[in-house]
């Protein structure tokens, strides 16, 4: 299960092992054979407390992830390799990997229950100092569809036409229960058959369906203030997720021909 860091106010700081077999790091890095390593540096050279009072999980091949709450008035980006080896940034356009979801060598496991601690102001200001990475990253997934560059620009503009009107109606469909859980299922289950088509990549649809979705998050109540229902990012990323998945078996191709016969 992925999560969507800008949506979820998440900076999420992604620590990895030296690989076997990869070369030693230069100075000031010399002997670090793990990016908790390198971090910890990092917060020695800056003069500050290494931060590791925050939510933390580990993945299946032993990287480290960091949690932490991102400031309000600063949009951040992604930065993959560019503040130190062995260390990745997800911000604005990342994801990461949710405790508890598994894949073929192991499982994310959350290390501790510690709540999310804000992001500390030297790391934002090294983040602010790195060059950004250009693009975001996609999440991987052998499933993943690659997107087709032989398709036409009228195909590829109504095809961002459905996407786009699926993504509206996610922002608009109100509140109440089970309204809005139909409506992103529905919008996965679309957007899939795109994928399946191989208009967009599932990356791609994913970021699209859980920028809007994740703002779901949060409590539905009656008129008295009592709580009816509770969404959670959780649940919100599954269902876009299993939906994408499930659309993607039922591929949909835009055709030019399609395109005349609507004429």
């Amino acid at each position: 299960m992925a999560i969507a860091t800008r949506p979820s106010r998440l900076v999420v700081v992604d620590l990895d092992p030296l690989k076997p077999g990869a070369p030693e790091l230069a100075e000031p890095y010399e002997g670090c054979k793990h990016g908790l390593q390198v971090f910890q540096r990092m917060a020695d050279a800056a003069g500050e407390k290494f931060p590791l009072d925050t939510y933390r999980v580990q993945s299946p091949s032993n990287g480290v992830h960091l949690y932490f709450r991102a400031p309000d008035d600063v949009e951040l980006r992604n930065s993959q390799g560019s503040l130190a080896p062995l260390l990745d940034v997800r911000a604005g356009g990342g994801y990461i990997v949710a405790a508890t979801s598994r894949r073929s060598d192991g499982v994310y496991r959350a290390q501790n229950s510690r709540p999310i601690a804000p992001l500390p102001r030297w790391l934002l200001d090294a983040m602010r100092a790195a060059r950004p990475a250009p693009q975001p990253e996609p999440i991987p997934s052998p499933r993943a569809a690659p997107a087709s560059a032989t398709r036409g620009k009228r195909v590829q503009a109504y095809v961002d036409r459905i996407v786009e009107d699926e993504l509206d109606k996610l922002k608009t469909v109100p509140k109440g229960v089970g309204r809005r859980h139909k409506a992103r299922r529905d919008a996965a289950l679309k957007v899939g058959n795109l994928v399946g088509g191989e208009h967009l990549t599932r990356a791609d649809a994913l970021a699209r369906l859980l920028e809007v979705a994740l703002t779901h998050v949060g409590t539905t109540t009656d008129a008295a203030g009592r709580v009816r229902s509770i969404t959670t990012a959780q649940e919100v990323t599954t269902t876009i997720e299993n939906g994408l998945d499930y659309g993607m078996k039922r591929p949909r191709v835009v055709t030019e021909a399609e395109l005349q016969d609507r004429r």
